[in-house]
């Protein structure tokens, strides 16, 4: 049992805390300095293009046993397997982020062609970005943030189907 206090009221919470199975109660944690450029730019309401850049992903998500048989029968082979990952890639991927209005026009290493994302918030305070995708293998959201006064980066990318449902974060900067 848990007591959530939200300002001046108290909300008793009657349900357990979900728990996440941690192998062996591993535990790992990372810190480094950052020292990134300020990006003022991405603040103003103006048209503005920035390239953002990252060689650190996180992963973590849920995996099928066996591949093949949970394509074959989704529901007859629901087992899947919790991984996660920290790791520098091998390469860099960047984004050509193109801000204008309510839209961003985003292209990534990952991409061919432009994505459209929703320019959610845009000012001093920072910027972030989302989109939304349906497609045969399942749904993704995804979201990129930006700080102008240091020029840190963040894309965070959340996927649900068949064959996972996983989250990836890179982090990075912006020039």
């Amino acid at each position: 049992m848990k007591v959530l206090t939200l300002g001046l009221a108290s909300v008793l919470v009657l349900a357990p805390a979900p728990t996440v199975p941690v192998a062996g109660a591993q535990r790992s944690a990372h810190e480094s300095a950052f020292s990134g450029q300020p990006v003022p730019k991405v603040s103003h309401q103006s048209p503005t293009a920035v390239t953002c850049e990252s060689d650190h992903a996180d992963s973590t998500g849920y995996y099928p046993r066996n591949w093949s048989l949970r394509m074959a029968d989704p529901k007859a082979n629901a087992e899947v397997l919790l991984k996660s990952a920290f790791e520098r890639q091998r390469q860099t991927t960047r984004w050509a982020i193109t801000l204008g209005g309510e839209e961003a026009s985003v292209v990534s290493g990952q991409e061919a062609s432009a994505e459209v994302y929703r320019v959610v918030r845009r000012d001093t305070r920072g910027v972030i970005l989302v989109s939304v995708r349906h497609g045969a293998f399942g749904g993704t959201v995804q979201v990129l943030t930006i700080d102008p006064l240091n020029g840190s980066f963040v894309s965070s990318d959340t996927s649900v189907g068949p064959l996972f449902n996983r989250a990836t974060v890179w982090v990075g900067r912006c020039y």
